[in-house]
């Protein structure tokens, strides 16, 4: 099995709490971990610290791609930019123009932006930019794709679509995706690798 990344003995804190210490993982190609616990145990620290946005003080983080994708908490779209754009905009370097419109209009229309390509971040909903945020980090076909709390704002038919996508993903591209969540719920019925971090296990669930 090929392994796409792997931490070893990482460390992370601040103003001197430590958030987590001597921490090593891997995860292979195709395999989901999901990183469990309550708000505030350091998930979205972890998982920024796996994707190299930022730094561990102790140990190292390998990534074995440069194809990564990353669907944010918070979900830093291009405020300026049209839902279209802030898609053509990282595909800017993998393919010519004609062709960043015609995959990013393909991917609003899964998420069910088609009809809002125009519209700008500010223009949208809660629900509608975190869709346009993961679309914008499925766009790349990632080999990693890094997902904190993906459903947050979602009502439960576009939960239910924006899994799909991800699993899809995974059985088609053999996606490695690594995400953060505080309910297990969002994976019922998915094969999945749990790190929970509130107790400081690690668990394989079917």
């Amino acid at each position: 099995m090929k392994k796409m990344i792997e931490a070893v003995n990482i460390s992370k804190s601040y103003a001197k709490q430590n958030i987590f210490s001597d921490l090593s993982v891997s995860v292979n190609k195709g395999e989901w971990l999901c990183i469990y616990g309550e708000s505030g145990c350091g998930k979205t620290t972890l998982i920024n610290t796996l994707a190299g946005l930022t730094m561990p003080e102790n140990g190292t983080v390998n990534r074995y791609t440069e194809r990564i994708g990353f669907a944010f908490q918070d979900d830093r779209l291009l405020e300026w930019k049209s839902s279209l754009d802030n898609i053509v905009f990282v595909l800017r370097s993998q393919y010519e123009r004609s062709v960043c419109i015609r995959e990013s209009r393909k991917w609003l229309e899964k998420v069910g932006l088609g009809n809002f390509a125009e519209r700008k971040p500010p223009q949208l909903s809660g629900g509608m930019r975190r869709r346009l945020n993961i679309a914008r980090a499925l766009a790349v076909k990632p080999d990693i794709l890094f997902l904190d709390e993906p459903f947050a704002f979602l009502d439960k038919a576009n939960a239910i679509t924006v899994r799909n996508l991800i699993v899809d993903a995974v059985k088609k591209m053999r996606t490695t995706v690594i995400m953060v969540t505080h309910s297990l719920d969002e994976l019922k019925d998915l094969d999945y690798r749990l790190m929970d971090i509130g107790t400081s296990k690690s668990d394989s669930l079917s």
